[in-house]
C-alpha cells in the first residue's frame, strides 16, 4: 500500500470528493440500484383529503418492474381508500403519512 502522503501528492484535494462519490456510486447496495419513483409525478396529491389512491398504486406498479426500485413520498398526508398491494417495492417517505380509509388493514404486503 502506498503512504498516504504519496497518495496525496498524486491527487489533488479538488478530486478527492468526486473520487469517493465514484466509489460509493460503483458499491453500493443492490437495494439502491433500483429506480426512484416520485409519487407526485403519479398524480398524487398528498393533502389529506385527496384520495391518493389510484396515483399511489400506479407508482407502485410502475417501480415493481425493475427490481430493487423505491417509491418516495414527499412531506404529505396521503389518503387512500382502497387496497394496496406492494410486491418487491420499496416505500419511502419524508415527513409523509399514508391514512388508510375506513379499511385500516388496507396495504397489503405481498
Amino acid at each position: 500500500m502506498l503512504p498516504f502522503n504519496f497518495l496525496r501528492q498524486l491527487i489533488p484535494a479538488s478530486h478527492v470528493l468526486l473520487i469517493v462519490l465514484a466509489t460509493l456510486l460503483l458499491t453500493a447496495p443492490a437495494a439502491f440500484a433500483g429506480t426512484w419513483l416520485n409519487v407526485k409525478t403519479f398524480g398524487a396529491v398528498g393533502d389529506g383529503v385527496t384520495d391518493d389512491q389510484t396515483a399511489i398504486q400506479n407508482a407502485i406498479n410502475a417501480a415493481a418492474t425493475t427490481p430493487g426500485s423505491t417509491v418516495f413520498f414527499p412531506p404529505g398526508n396521503y389518503l387512500h381508500t382502497g387496497q394496496l398491494t406492494v410486491n418487491g417495492v420499496n416505500l419511502v417517505g419524508k415527513g409523509a403519512t399514508i391514512t388508510a380509509g375506513a379499511d385500516p388493514a388496507s396495504i397489503v404486503l405481498g
